[in-house]
């Protein structure tokens, strides 16, 4: 999926955070150390919620799309669950 960040090194595979952001309308650069809660998920994860809210939250629907049955998907959601508990 493009525009995910990556959220490990891929040198020592520990967790990167962003430190800078930039406006590419003005130039304004922004520097300090921005976390997301959903920084932490993988880029499967990412995916997933990407394909859960494009689907309106069905469950069903993302089942079909990833060719996976309804409790796999669901378990798979109350895992980003706990995650951002």
């Amino acid at each position: 999926m493009t525009g995910t960040l990556p959220n490990h090194c891929p040198c020592c595979n520990q967790r990167l955070i962003v430190i800078q952001l930039h406006c590419e309308e003005c130039g304004t650069n922004l520097t300090g150390s921005f976390v997301s809660p959903f920084h932490q998920f993988s880029e499967d994860e990412q995916l997933f919620i990407r394909n859960f809210v494009l689907h309106s939250g069905s469950i069903k629907s993302v089942a079909r799309q990833m060719g996976k049955s309804y409790p796999t998907v669901r378990k798979m959601l109350n895992n980003l669950i706990k995650q951002l508990d």
